[in-house]
């Protein structure tokens, strides 16, 4: 017993256009190829440093599309050997407060 496309989407309460709809791939490999060009030539440039210059170039693309490509194409870099280091807020007398950035009024925030 076969039901009409019609009918089954009434019957579930879903509209036939959602059930028809084909998600249209973009096709990104020439930006794709620039951000890499930028991110090589300017390696300490970010994902907005590399965006900025893309829209001064006259690309048209959202700084969410830029980000994810960057992510994508692994271009977020963190030297080797280089890791991560609390930084430490000492006080007047010479106390050491480790995990605290600056003083603002006499106190470690």
């Amino acid at each position: 017993m076969g039901l009409s496309e019609r009918k089954a989407c009434r019957l579930v309460e879903l509209n036939r256009s959602s059930k028809q709809y084909k998600p249209s791939k973009r096709d990104d490999s020439e930006i794709r190829a620039r951000i890499r060009e930028l991110a090589e030539k300017h390696k300490k440039y970010g994902s907005p440093m590399i965006h900025a210059i893309l829209r001064r170039e006259g690309y048209v693309l959202n700084h969410k599309r830029t980000e994810r490509i960057y992510r994508e194409e692994k271009l977020s870099f963190q030297e080797e050997g280089q890791e991560k280091v609390a930084r430490s807020c000492s006080s007047a007398n010479g106390e050491s407060h480790p995990g605290k950035r600056g003083m603002v009024h006499g106190f470690c925030v």
